[in-house]
C-alpha cells in the first residue's frame, strides 16, 4: 500500500485561485510514491472516453474518508454552480512516480469526465485515469496537514507503459491521416467484387476511421462472401460477410456506393445459427430475420437479471435499417424454459415479386471481371410470421402476421402484456419493452 502525502498549503493555494474564487488555477499538488518490492499489479485497460455524468454517476471508483469529506465540504459549499472535486494522475517526467492532481471546479472538467458521487461530493475523473485510481482512498491528515492517496496500484511502470501506448497510437493516427488522403471510397467499393477485395476492404476501414467513426469496422478483418443488390430506389448496396466465401452467415456490413456504411438496426450485424437471411416479402431482396434473447434487471438489484424474453426482428437489406416487423414475446423468469416458438410459413396474400438485378460488371468496377456478384440464395417468396404457444402439451397459434404489398409492411395484432407479446412495424420504445419484460417478474412475485 503506497501512501502519498500532498502538502495542505499547496492544495489550499490551488483552491483559493490566488484570491480569485472562480478562477481555474493549475493543479500542482504532486508526490512520488516509493517503488514497491512486490511484483507488479496488472491494471485493467482504461475504458473508452464515452462516459458522461448522466450515465455514469455513482460508479464506484474512489473513496473519501470522513476527514476528507469534512475538510472539502465547506469549501464546496462556498462555490457557485455545481462544484466538482477533480482528480487526475500522470507519470512524472522521468516516469519514476505518480503525480496526483487535485482541484475544485465549478464546472465539469474535463467535459467527458466520469463522475462518481461520494457522501454528496461529486468527484470527476478523466476517463483515461479511471483504471489507475480505481480502488484508491483519499484521506486527510491534520498532522502534518495534507491529503493522502492510499492506492492499490503502486507500480508506476504500468502507467508509463500505458502512456507510451497512447503516444504510439497518436503516432499511428497521424500516419493514417496521411494514408487516408489517397483512398477513393467509390473505387474501393467497386474493388470489393474483384480479387483485390481484401485490400479494398482494408482501405475502406481506414476511410471509415476518419469519415464514419460509428461504422462497425473493427469487427471485420477478413472478407468472405460479397453480394451486391440493386435496391428499389435505384441505389446499390454491397453486403460483405466475414468468413467462408460461400456463406451468408457471421458478421456482415452494408456498404453504399459512396463508401459509407448503412449502420445495422440496434447493432444487429451478426447472422448466427438462430437467424435467417432470406426473402420473406417477395421483392427478390433478402431480409435479415434476427432472433435474440433480451434480459432485464431486477427492480431491487440492478446487478441481477430477473427476467428475459425473446425478440424477433425482420430487417430489410436497405440503406435505412427500419424493421418491417418487430415482436417481443414470452416474458419469463430468468433461465426458465420457453413455452413459445415462431415460424415462417408460405403466405396466401397476393404480392408482386421483383428479382434483383445483378449485372456481370458494375459501372464503377475496374477492368477485372467481378467474381463475387451472384444471385440471391433463395427464390423470391412471401412468408407469414406465426407465433405459437405450448399449452397442455399442444402448440396453438397466438398471432399471425401477414405481409401487405399495399402498405409494404406486416399486418397483425399489436399484442399486450396479457397476450404475452407486443409487436410493431416500427422500433418499439425502450420503456414499452422494459414494462413488458418486467411483467414476468411481477407475475412471479
Amino acid at each position: 500500500m503506497t501512501r502519498t502525502i500532498l502538502l495542505l498549503i499547496c492544495f489550499l493555494f490551488i483552491l483559493s485561485g490566488c484570491g480569485q474564487p472562480n478562477q481555474a488555477s493549475p493543479s500542482v499538488a504532486s508526490a512520488t510514491p516509493p517503488q514497491p518490492a512486490s511484483s507488479p499489479v496488472n491494471l485493467p485497460s482504461p475504458p473508452p472516453a464515452t462516459t458522461s455524468p448522466a450515465n455514469a454517476a455513482n460508479a464506484k471508483i474512489i473513496d473519501l474518508t470522513p476527514n476528507t469529506v469534512a475538510k472539502l465540504r465547506p469549501m464546496l459549499q462556498k462555490m457557485e454552480g455545481t462544484p466538482y472535486l477533480c482528480i487526475g494522475v500522470t507519470a512524472t517526467e522521468n516516469c519514476t512516480g505518480y503525480r496526483y492532481e487535485l482541484d475544485l471546479k465549478s464546472e465539469l472538467t474535463p467535459p467527458n469526465a466520469v463522475v462518481t458521487t461520494v457522501d454528496g461530493i461529486q468527484v470527476a475523473i478523466a476517463p483515461d485515469d479511471v483504471a489507475f485510481l480505481k480502488g484508491t482512498t483519499l484521506d486527510y491528515l491534520a498532522q502534518p496537514g495534507g491529503f493522502v492517496f492510499n492506492t492499490p496500484h503502486p507500480d508506476t511502470s504500468l502507467l508509463r507503459e500505458y502512456r507510451e501506448k497512447q503516444a504510439a497510437e497518436e503516432r499511428q493516427r497521424l500516419i493514417d491521416m496521411e494514408l487516408v488522403k489517397s483512398v477513393d471510397p467509390v473505387r474501393s467499393v467497386a474493388e470489393l467484387l474483384t480479387p483485390r477485395r481484401q485490400a479494398a476492404y482494408e482501405q475502406l476501414q481506414l476511410w471509415w476511421k476518419f469519415n464514419q467513426p460509428a461504422a462497425h469496422s473493427e469487427y471485420y478483418t477478413t472478407v468472405g462472401r460479397v453480394d451486391r443488390y440493386h435496391l428499389p430506389d435505384g441505389q446499390w448496396l454491397t453486403v460483405v460477410f466475414r468468413g467462408e466465401p460461400d456463406q451468408q452467415q457471421g458478421a456482415f456490413c452494408l456498404i453504399q456506393d459512396d463508401g459509407r456504411q448503412s449502420l445495422p438496426f440496434h447493432g444487429q450485424n451478426l447472422i448466427d445459427e438462430d437467424d435467417q437471411f432470406l426473402d420473406v416479402n417477395g421483392d427478390g431482396l433478402p431480409e435479415i430475420v434476427a432472433v435474440q434473447t433480451m434480459g432485464h434487471h431486477a427492480k431491487d438489484d440492478k446487478k441481477r437479471i430477473a427476467c428475459e424474453g425473446t425478440s424477433l426482428d425482420i430487417i430489410p437489406i436497405a440503406a435505412a435499417q427500419t424493421p418491417l416487423l418487430r415482436i417481443i414475446f414470452d416474458p419469463r423468469p430468468f433461465r426458465t424454459e420457453s413455452t413459445w416458438r415462431w415460424q415462417l410459413v408460405p403466405s396466401s396474400a397476393a404480392s408482386q415479386s421483383r428479382s434483383p438485378t445483378l449485372p456481370s460488371q458494375q459501372p464503377t468496377s475496374p477492368p477485372d471481371s467481378p467474381d463475387a456478384a451472384r444471385p440471391p440464395a433463395t427464390e423470391p417468396s412471401v412468408q407469414d410470421v406465426i407465433l405459437e404457444r405450448q399449452q397442455n402439451g399442444k402448440w396453438t397459434t397466438q398471432a399471425r402476421f401477414v405481409w401487405s404489398p399495399a402498405t409494404q409492411n406486416y399486418q397483425g395484432p399489436s399484442g399486450s402484456i396479457k397476450d404475452g407479446f407486443i409487436a410493431s412495424t416500427k422500433s418499439l420504445e425502450t420503456a414499452d419493452i422494459e414494462r413488458f419484460l418486467q411483467s414476468a417478474e411481477v407475475q412471479r412475485n
